[in-house]
């Protein structure tokens, strides 16, 4: 079983989720430490209305801390927790920096208790040792076999996803950047989700964060234990 969606940014702004056809959609809420998304609010309750399976990114810059972005993050997607799923867009020009990216992930399950995604492109998954993250964070992967328009889903030039060599396998695959739906007059990012709309449910559902290693090791310092 899968689900069809879209990801969506500003470069949307005004889509109409009634008029484009969507299983789900994943809406950029946040970028570095300063910049909000003015339209997420808008085509999030829309879909929310509408029933669709719902998601929130964050853009990393890498300029600020994982810890300060995470924060920036959380303060502004506080209000969809435990309803939508929660991703880290990591392809800015710090990719090399692994730690940032867990950092980032395991500061906004502890503070949220949903775990989010990591997305990044298959190159970029290859090429570090992602090996503390994929144990606990799944990935959305992007990966493009053809550059030519996709219209309405049509999946038969995508091709298969590639392996990742850290992950046994993938969440959610990012399989076209020139989608095509009925109801958008433009390009659209292209994504098939590989579980059930009850699997979605579970994996955006609020649950308490179980306590890093390190965080252990402090309050037993600290004789709590």
């Amino acid at each position: 079983m899968s689900l069809n969606g879209i990801d969506i940014s500003s470069h949307q702004t005004g889509i109409d989720l009634a008029k484009v056809p969507c299983d789900f959609v994943i809406c950029k809420a946040t970028e570095g430490v300063g910049y909000v998304n003015p339209d997420c609010g808008r085509a999030y309750a829309q879909g929310q209305k509408l029933g669709k399976k719902l998601g929130v990114y964050h853009f990393a810059t890498g300029k600020s801390s994982g810890a300060k972005e995470a924060g920036f993050f959380l303060q502004n997607i506080r209000g969809y927790v435990g309803e939508a799923l929660l991703a880290l867009d990591w392809e800015a020009d710090t990719i090399s920096d692994t730690a940032w990216a867990k950092e980032w992930l395991d500061i906004v399950y502890q503070k949220s208790g949903v775990r989010p995604w990591i997305y990044m492109s298959e190159s970029v998954a290859n090429l570090y040792d992602w090996t503390d993250v994929a144990k606990d964070y799944r990935l959305w992967m992007a990966q493009y076999r053809s550059t030519q328009p996709a219209y309405q889903y049509d999946m038969r030039k995508a091709g298969t996803p590639g392996a990742v060599r850290r992950w046994p396998s993938i969440i959610c695959w990012q399989w076209s950047d020139n989608g095509r739906l009925k109801g958008w007059n433009g390009a659209l990012d292209m994504d098939v989700f590989y579980g059930e709309r009850s699997t979605w449910d579970e994996m955006a559902k609020a649950a308490p964060a179980r306590k890093s290693e390190a965080q252990i090791a402090d309050e037993v310092i600290a004789g709590k234990w």
